[in-house]
């Protein structure tokens, strides 16, 4: 009804309307336009969107122990199965091939810089002995 309302006082269950207005110095210079990117009637107010309160908790909610890790790539994207997200377990299983290969990389090149150097060595050596 155009009323603000504070978190603390919606009732679990009750659906609510929720609409932005910009307001104060300089909002006349701004438009809120809808997805299509068309500006709105009022262009300083959205749409209204309905919402009930407690209906699914607060899924974002980084505190909460029971939220789900949220999906870190788009599952609609053409190149992974239907369904398919990148969990945390994914994330580090990565971080620990990353790191892997890196090592094996160090190593390697260690090795080649080892082997050159000694077959400059063993160059010099014959250089000297030949003298």
């Amino acid at each position: 009804d155009g009323n603000v309302v504070a978190e603390a006082d919606l009732i679990v269950g009750q659906q609510y309307k929720m609409v932005a207005k910009l307001s104060g110095a300089g909002a006349e210079n701004f438009e809120i336009t809808d997805e299509e990117g068309n500006v709105l009637e009022v262009p300083t107010q959205s749409s209204s969107d309905m919402f009930t309160h407690g209906q699914t908790g607060n899924p974002g909610d980084p505190n909460n122990p029971d939220t789900p890790d949220p999906p870190t790539t788009d599952p609609d994207a053409p190149t992974q199965p239907a369904g398919s997200v990148i969990t945390r377990e994914d994330i580090r299983w990565f971080q620990y091939a990353a790191i892997g290969i890196g090592g094996t990389l160090a190593a390697m090149t260690l090795l080649m810089f080892a082997i050159w150097m000694t077959m400059l060595s063993i160059r010099r050596i014959r250089k000297k002995k030949a003298e």
